[in-house]
């Protein structure tokens, strides 16, 4: 059976705002000279040069060699000082690293996350454990990193941005934080602006879902995935054959029990009566009170690309959020740079793209008016490609 891929993948934000908005509780950049006050650096790692594989403060360009296994050149996410565990530079047996962060109050607020950028590279048995206290003495497990062996994740030149959810330590008098990094003679970690965020309003409905479709035979299949439900009744597909005018074509139910969950839940659709040969998809996602959000939309046509190109943007010119359309060959994590006239990277993002087409929005409000080059490239190492679109 031939199959035709189109997929897209979309981020997807409920109705609801947050009431009161986002607090910052705490937030470390690591810009400063020397450990950042409160933050504290423990070393268990034994064999060869344990000093080496501390947690070590390193300059934006910081350029590492161990021929002929790695030669690379760090660059974090805004391109200045990060902190860096470094297994192979240890040349011993066990790497345990901590690095911790001082205590911080939760109290008034019910929901919180921990964000932060990093690059993980695994050798065998790496991994980064994020670790959350009340008490600074005993740790729980909230979040575990690896990736497959000879595999990272982000890039010495493109840390990846990763959330954790912290809602279980809300209205806490004393919470801390860790990164505990443990391997045996493997590769490194790099870390840098850790924030945690806290919020004393309801979460998102549905705070975040990839949103995807192909073409099998004479099927269209259409798949999309929460990582948290808030008050979801479900989800309503609708089609187009012209991207205007849609009509209701089933109803999914929320699986997430009486509409509410905190884990990763997966949801698959099968149209067998369209016709023609682009159909426009979108999601209604209705809460239990009858509130309702449309998702941007997948538009299943043609074959599945054999490169990496940039398929669109829209709108262009913008104002504030720019939609780039990225038809992508493979399954890939993708980095989006904008750079000035001058070639100054003024922003970048990390996305994780499907085969086939995917939108990617970005938002461009803090950029200044004018023209500017957009770049996209892969992990996987295809393009880069590039297109420039202009900021009103």
């Amino acid at each position: 059976m031939r199959k035709i891929y189109f997929f897209l993948i979309i981020l997807f934000f409920s109705i609801r705002s947050l009431g009161q908005g986002q607090v910052t509780i705490l937030s470390e950049t690591f810009n400063g000279a020397g450990t950042p006050a409160g933050w504290i650096k423990i070393n268990n790692s034994t064999g060869g040069n344990p000093a080496a594989a501390d947690w070590t403060l390193r300059p934006d360009g910081y350029h590492y060699v161990d021929v002929p296994f790695i030669d690379v050149t760090f660059h974090s996410n805004d391109n200045s000082q990060f902190y860096l565990s470094n297994s192979d530079a240890q040349l011993g047996d066990i790497t345990e690293t901590i690095l911790q962060s001082p205590s911080f109050s939760t109290i008034g607020y019910s929901f919180a996350s921990l964000q932060f950028y990093h690059h993980f590279r695994e050798y065998q048995v790496d991994t980064g454990y994020v670790e959350v206290s009340t008490n600074g003495t005993t740790w729980t497990t909230v979040n575990k990193i690896y990736a497959a062996p000879e595999d990272s994740i982000g890039a010495a030149n493109a840390f990846a941005h990763r959330i954790v959810n912290l809602n279980a330590y809300g209205n806490i008098a004393s919470v801390y934080i860790r990164f505990r990094y443990y391997a045996e003679f493997g590769y490194y970690w790099a870390l840098d602006n850790v924030v945690v965020l806290a919020s004393v309003s309801t979460p998102l409905p549905v705070s975040l879902f990839t949103f995807s479709g192909y073409r099998e035979s004479n099927h269209n299949i259409l798949k999309w995935s929460t990582v948290s439900e808030q008050n979801n009744r479900g989800f309503q597909p609708e089609r187009s054959t012209d991207g205007v005018n849609y009509s209701p074509i089933g109803f999914v139910n929320s699986l997430a029990p009486s509409g509410n969950s905190n884990v990763s839940l997966n949801y698959t659709f099968t149209d067998n009566n369209f016709s023609g040969n682009r159909q426009y998809y979108r999601l209604r996602q209705v809460d239990l009170d009858g509130r309702e959000k449309i998702s941007t939309v997948v538009l299943i046509k043609g074959i599945k690309p054999s490169v990496l190109t940039i398929g669109g943007l829209f709108p262009n010119p913008a104002r504030t959020e720019m939609n780039i359309i990225i038809d992508a060959p493979n399954h890939d994590e993708i980095i989006i740079q904008m750079l000035d006239m001058n070639g100054t990277l003024v922003k970048q993002k990390n996305a994780i793209v499907e085969t086939g087409s995917n939108t990617i929005p970005v938002d461009i409000t803090s950029l200044v008016n004018g023209t500017y080059l957009l770049k996209v490239s892969c992990q996987s190492n295809c393009g880069p490609v590039t297109s420039k679109f202009v900021k009103q």
